[in-house]
């Protein structure tokens, strides 16, 4: 039907329909005006508008119908009436349905007939819409002109709001704008439909031409849809500039807040619309207005990724909030607004700094940068919290030795809560990896607060054994201890408490200042030796093996030093980490049953699996130190791990291999380093990876060293299904060429990749960088049966039914590609998909 209304348009020469609800792209459907989708949408409705299949139940308005049992006379006038309608060519029962069909058909000649002939010029179809409507939905301006000369209703509307004026300016014709206002059409009316007047819409779609019409007829520049957007809003938000600009000069307020309180500043942020951003900016619009959630345009930027407005629009007077966009590691905001100007110690609260909340673990690279730009490392809050106190309770012990580097003030006290203790107190309760950090700079071990408590004694109420240990070995008193605990210590303490004191205290009574270093304990030593492992001291790492310990402990979060030395990419140490020692199995026993107090027979696994100087040890998710080069991106390190006898086929917790990783993580230099040393051809397993992460060129690599390209997870999901899925045409036609199944299906479903390519919806397009996203021309929106929304990559299905997919087969519930297509609403999409699936093959 679709077709034919618009072979019969182009027929009488005028330009075709355009069906805006059926564009695809970002600027296809107004989607800020904020209407709900309902079960019967508005598109739906245009459709009904259009087709035939539905004979019209009402005509005229429902106020106007009766029930009344006709007598003898209606009966006589009925028929007179029906052979004079069947001799002009209308039924009874086609009289509405043959006037659209007219307007449909671009036939004025059939129109003005059916209306000669006593046809109602305001027939409504069922769902209310008239012919005007239809006609100003179509652009027929000759039909038009001839219904506002019969006096149709020019203002009247479908059960959903919609007018003819709307409909109007949804095709962009200006013209039939023009002949609907000089009729009478109302301008600042809002359609429930949408919630918005008619200006609302114009600008929201960027018609500018229609936009100044409408201001020079009288529509309020400033009017509202139901969100309280004002067309201003609307036309930034979808970054129409001209429209922007006309709404500005016309008297258009950049002040006025939607329901959230959102400007249109902080609208056109949110999309990242800088040609209106800069527009209202240099109108006056208030960088540092904030919405309803506090948040500024520039951060509201900076949530949505945007670097480009950041980098446009920062200035150092702007107000952002610097504690948020540390704790979200935004380095690109905190770098122009550092670059800018602004001032890097500002009072964001209490007192609080911003160096304040990157003493998080993850917070390494923007306490660098801060630290950089000249950040306050003794700054405090109002309840005098310093930066170090931050670091310690955040159990920071990298950025305690940072800090302690750039000369931090070790010896202020914290009067939070009057208690007046040091970092080391601190540390004693929550990182006892701070401890020997602090000690080894110069704090006393046996410093006092307030309440003339030892961090011993601290540590010993807390039941920190870890603590404890660290205490002590750095030559905390344990008399003091002693002294000032209501009753003996070890007996009011736990068992591993007690047992630590028992051990290394009569050593420490006996000689506190003889030679601490040889009779340090194990287990702290090996901590040291992780320390140092991370920071890439390979002098430190070799004073600590020379004193007979051995690098085959864990932490406490299961790593060990090599594998951290591999994560780091610090090839020194593993160098020297993995040198030949010949420690006897004794001394690496001692040492594990030190670090873990277990059993003798867990100790004996222990020590067998990493008996002597091999780098096959395993870490957290069964990683090994290979693994942790090659995941990291270090080639030098993982050369270095090679070249001491690395597993190349050792897998993780997850099946995956160290080449597995690197391939995934797009580490070339890395896998190509792997595979000269001998590595197997990857499976799917990382070729699924690769369809999310890595681009075409890098993806084509990797598919051409894979073995079988039409192997599937655990979920049964070939890399095909997944790129099908994902809206990877680019991955697709790879996995195509190297032979890839075009009708293999996924489970449990049973779905081949062309049904994925037909049902599966756009919002899993939103999970994916913006590099990824399909380009807009190629995915069409419309509406299935129930008016839930779908997005079908056209190119995706054309590429799908070139290299031989199937649109017959079905999935496990009997569905095939030929139903999803049916379903579409919009009989031009439908019928071009249909034509695609006949020329690749019948269809049933």
């Amino acid at each position: 039907m679709g077709a034919a209304c618009a072979r019969a348009i182009r027929a009488r020469g005028d330009r075709p329909a355009r069906r805006p609800f059926a564009r695809g792209g970002d600027d296809a459907r107004p989607a800020v005006l904020g209407h709900r989708r309902t079960r019967h949408s508005s598109l739906r409705r245009i459709r009904l508008l259009q087709g035939a299949q539905a004979p019209a139940r009402r005509c005229g308005r429902r106020s106007e119908q009766r029930v009344s049992r006709p007598n003898s006379l209606v009966l006589l006038l009925s028929l007179l009436l029906s052979l004079l309608l069947l001799l002009a060519g209308v039924t009874p029962d086609a009289d509405a349905s043959a006037q659209r069909r007219a307007i449909l058909d671009g036939s004025a000649k059939r129109l003005r007939a059916a209306l000669d002939a006593g046809a109602d010029v305001n027939a409504r179809h069922e769902d209310g819409a008239t012919l005007l409507m239809l006609a100003a939905h179509l652009g027929a301006a000759p039909m038009v002109d001839l219904l506002i000369a019969r006096d149709a209703e020019v203002n009247a509307r479908t059960d959903s709001g919609w007018t003819a004026l709307a409909a109007a300016i949804t095709t962009g014709d200006t013209g039939i704008v023009e002949r609907l206002l000089a009729a009478g059409a109302q301008i600042d009316e809002r359609t429930r439909f949408a919630g918005a007047p008619p200006l609302c819409i114009a600008s929201e779609l960027g018609s500018a031409p229609i936009v100044k019409l409408l201001l020079e007829s009288g529509a309020q520049p400033d009017v509202m849809s139901h969100q309280h957007r004002t067309p201003l809003m609307l036309a930034a938000v979808r970054g129409h500039a001209s429209v922007v600009e006309i709404l500005l000069d016309a008297g258009a307020r950049h002040t006025h807040e939607d329901m959230d309180r959102n400007s249109a500043l902080g609208l056109a942020a949110m999309e990242g619309r800088l040609d209106t951003a800069r527009l209202l900016i240099d109108r006056g619009a208030d960088l540092n207005h904030k919405n309803e959630h506090g948040r500024t345009p520039l951060e509201i930027a900076a949530d949505t990724g945007d670097d480009r407005f950041i980098a446009q629009f920062m200035t150092p007077r702007a107000s952002i909030d610097l504690n948020k966009a540390v704790r979200n590691k935004d380095m690109s905001m905190i770098r122009k607004y550092l670059d800018t100007g602004g001032d890097v110690d500002r009072d964001t609260g209490g007192g609080r700094t911003a160096l304040m909340s990157a003493m998080t673990p993850s917070g390494k690279a923007v306490a660098s940068l801060l630290l950089t730009h000249g950040a306050d490392v003794n700054a405090v809050t109002d309840r005098g919290k310093s930066v170090i106190w931050y670091a310690v309770q955040a159990d920071n012990h990298l950025a305690v030795a940072m800090l302690i580097d750039r000369g931090v003030d070790l010896h202020r006290k914290i009067d939070d809560l009057t208690v007046g203790e040091h970092a080391l107190f601190v540390a004693c309760r929550e990182s006892w990896r701070s401890i020997p950090i602090l000690v080894d700079a110069g704090v006393d071990v046996d410093v006092r607060n307030t309440k003339n408590e030892t961090p011993l004694l601290v540590a010993a109420r807390q039941r920190s054994t870890n603590a404890v240990a660290m205490l002590m070995d750095r030559g905390a008193d344990l008399s003091e201890a002693e002294r000032r605990a209501p009753e003996p210590l070890p007996e009011q303490r736990n068992a591993r408490v007690a047992e630590i004191i028992s051990r290394v205290g009569p050593r420490r009574r006996a000689a506190r200042s003889d030679s601490p270093r040889a009779e340090r304990n194990p287990w702290v030593v090996q901590f040291d030796l992780a320390i140092a492992a991370e920071e890439g001291d390979a002098a430190r790492v070799r004073e600590l093996l020379a004193g007979q310990i051995v690098p085959y402990g864990h932490d406490p979060d299961g790593w060990t030093p090599l594998a951290i030395a591999a994560a780091e990419g610090h090839v020194d140490v593993i160098k020297v980490l993995l040198a030949p020692k010949g420690a006897p199995p004794k001394a690496i026993r001692r040492t594990v049953s030190a670090a873990s107090g277990a059993d003798a027979a867990t100790v004996g696994a222990m020590v067998a699996r990493f008996r002597g100087p091999s780098p096959e040890q395993i870490g957290p998710g069964g990683w090994t130190p290979l693994m942790q080069a090659a995941g990291n991106g270090h080639a030098a390190a993982t050369r270095a791990l090679l070249e001491h006898g690395a597993t190349l086929s050792a897998e993780n917790n997850w099946g995956r291999t160290a080449l597995d990783i690197a391939r995934q993580r797009g580490h070339q230099e890395v896998v190509a380093l792997l595979e000269k040393a001998g590595a197997a051809k990857t499976d799917a397993r990382a070729l699924i990876g690769g369809v999310r992460w890595l681009q075409p060129d890098a993806f084509s690599a990797l598919v051409a060293k894979t073995e079988n390209v039409s192997a599937v997870d655990s979920d049964d999901r070939s890399a095909l299904s997944h790129a099908v899925s994902l809206r990877r045409r680019e991955h697709a036609r790879i996995l195509l060429e190297h032979d890839a199944d075009p009708n293999q299906p996924d489970q449990p479903f049973g779905r081949t990749p062309l049904i994925i390519a037909l049902s599966d919806g756009g919002n899993i397009q939103k999970r994916l960088p913006s590099v990824f996203r399909p380009d807009p021309e190629h995915v069409s929106t419309f509406f299935v049966a129930g008016g839930e929304p779908r997005n079908v990559d056209v190119e995706m299905v054309r590429l799908l039914l070139e290299h031989g997919a199937d649109p017959n087969r079905k999935s496990r519930h009997g569905q095939t590609a030929i139903d999803l297509v049916k379903r579409i609403s919009d009989p031009v999409l439908r019928e071009r998909m249909v034509e695609m699936m006949k020329r690749a093959g019948p269809t049933r």
